[in-house]
């Protein structure tokens, strides 16, 4: 072996200056903290964390407010935390309301009061809207408070029938019955239809003197050749010509080859009656009413008297009022009644289904007449000579007089 002598310059210049040693060593480490760094952020990247999908609740309710201001109560609800909280106010007063949750909080609630200016009628509609963002994002659906100024309550508009989820069929009509109530009295009562079709219809309920309170029964025609969800919003006109909505309501609309139903049928009548009664018949089907009956039979089972009305099948809603002329002259006189109906399809039915309806009514002699503007009688008087019938009408601070 042979010995090559060491040198010092280039033993040093191999192995490195300290400082470029250390250089080398932080480099090394940068690396190193980089790839695992990049490890676990390719394993965080690869497992779906668990996000927020689920909305935030929002409810309004009024609260109770001297006449010169609107108030009102807002509960906001989320199983993470509630972010924002937006208000709107507008109509007779407007006001805008935007609250930040700076801590973590699942329930959200405050009272809130608008000041009404003095120059604001009483009565005058305010709508308030309200809505909550959680920290994820997601937003609840828009929640509706209908309110009026100087404490008086709101116009109250329902669609009673139908049922919000009934089925329409396209290419026939449907009966809308729609009850509508304001302390300002009422004007026009009416509804506006979105989705598969638009359509929109009112109906003047203006009288002399004015109701606060009213239903009404109004036709909605189902275009041809469409199917899909309508949305039904009932609104109402009040004497101060404000527009007030109320609940809306979804229809479902089906073509006529997808009905294979059977008639549903109502009636109405009074335990006693006369020979010049009325009784009121009610069809249901979503194939269209044809006919409408009703029949009346002794106790033997013998066929005392019976009417029918035909109709075109374009309604799935039918009602119905007979005029009675029962072919009685024994009084009294006991009845048994049923009432039946067919669908387009002549598929026949009786009212109470499977279990035919049958009342009793007892016929008496007499006639009865109704008040013309409604009230009450507290006393009455005969006038022999004019046959005339004198009644004091306490409720309408008047005399009503008959004829005889």
């Amino acid at each position: 072996m042979i010995n090559t002598p060491r040198n010092p310059r280039a033993d040093a210049a191999a192995r490195g200056t300290p400082r470029a040693r250390l250089r080398r060593v932080s480099a090394f480490t940068a690396l190193a903290v980089a790839a695992v760094l990049g490890a676990s952020c390719t394993d965080m990247e690869s497992i779906d964390p668990q996000r927020d999908n689920g909305n935030p609740s929002i409810d309004l309710t009024p609260s109770t407010a001297p006449d010169s201001s609107i108030a009102f109560n807002v509960l906001a609800a989320d199983q993470i935390g509630i972010k924002y909280v937006d208000i709107t106010v507008t109509g007779g007063v407007t006001a805008r309301f935007a609250d930040t949750l700076r801590t973590t909080v699942t329930t959200f609630t405050r009272s809130y009061n608008v000041p009404v200016p003095p120059s604001v009628p009483p009565g005058t509609n305010v709508l308030v809207t309200a809505q909550a963002t959680d920290g994820a994002g997601n937003r609840s659906a828009i929640d509706t408070l209908n309110m009026a100024t100087g404490n008086v309550a709101a116009a109250g508009i329902v669609i009673t029938s139908p049922m919000s989820g009934s089925q329409a069929v396209s290419g026939k009509s449907l009966v809308l019955s729609i009850s509508a109530r304001s302390p300002l009295k009422l004007r026009w009562v009416g509804y506006q239809v979105t989705g598969a079709f638009t359509a929109a219809d009112s109906t003047s309920v203006a009288t002399v003197p004015m109701r606060d309170s009213v239903l009404i029964l109004d036709s909605l025609a189902v275009p041809a050749n469409i199917t899909g969800t309508a949305t039904v919003t009932p609104f109402a006109i009040d004497s101060l010509n404000q527009r007030s909505l109320g609940a809306s309501i979804t229809l479902t609309v089906v073509s006529p080859t997808q009905v294979v139903t059977t008639p549903v049928i109502n009636f109405r009548i009074a335990p006693r009656i006369e020979v010049q009664d009325v009784m009121y018949v009610e069809g249901t089907d979503l194939a269209g009413i044809k006919t409408l009956g009703y029949e009346m039979r002794d106790s033997a089972g013998a066929m005392v008297d019976r009417d029918s009305a035909m109709y075109d099948g374009s309604f799935t809603t039918v009602p119905q009022t007979f005029q009675l002329s029962l072919p009685v002259t024994t009084f009294p006189t006991r009845l048994f009644v049923r009432a039946f109906g067919t669908n387009t399809n002549n598929v026949r039915a009786y009212a109470g289904g499977t279990t035919i309806r049958t009342d009793t009514v007892l016929v008496v002699a007499g006639v009865t007449r109704p008040l013309p503007s409604g009230g009450v009688v507290a006393d009455a008087y005969y006038h022999r000579r004019h046959d005339r019938l004198y009644l004091t009408n306490v409720t309408r601070n008047q005399v009503d007089v008959f004829n005889l």
